[in-house]
């Protein structure tokens, strides 16, 4: 199946496990806030990391400080963010951005 096909190329991790195989995905991770005005916004990691995808489970986790870079969710280009960030990592779309929180 396609899909077979596509997990035997797959790098394998000890993150992840699905079907018998691991299989993680960079993502930026998404957190959202209200800022000092009351304003609901949408903060993406500066950095992707290595998520399990959906249908998979957990297996072993880390905590580490990660810098955030947050925008006005109610903006029309943060939605088209919020979207994106579902299905690959925003790369280009954060560089040169200010940290705007440190968690």
């Amino acid at each position: 199946s396609p899909k077979e096909f596509c997990l035997s190329y797959m790098v394998p991790s000890e993150q992840c496990e699905a079907e018998g195989r691991k299989q993680p995905v960079m993502r930026n991770i998404m957190i959202t806030r209200l800022n000092d005005k009351n304003e609901e916004q949408a903060c993406f990691s500066e950095t992707p990391v290595a998520q399990c995808p959906e249908g998979s489970k957990k297996v072993r986790s880390e905590v580490r400080s990660m810098e955030f870079h947050c925008l006005l969710k109610e903006l029309q280009s943060t939605q088209k963010m919020i979207k994106l960030h579902k299905s690959k990592p925003l790369g280009d779309k954060l560089q040169g951005k200010s940290t705007d929180l440190v968690q």
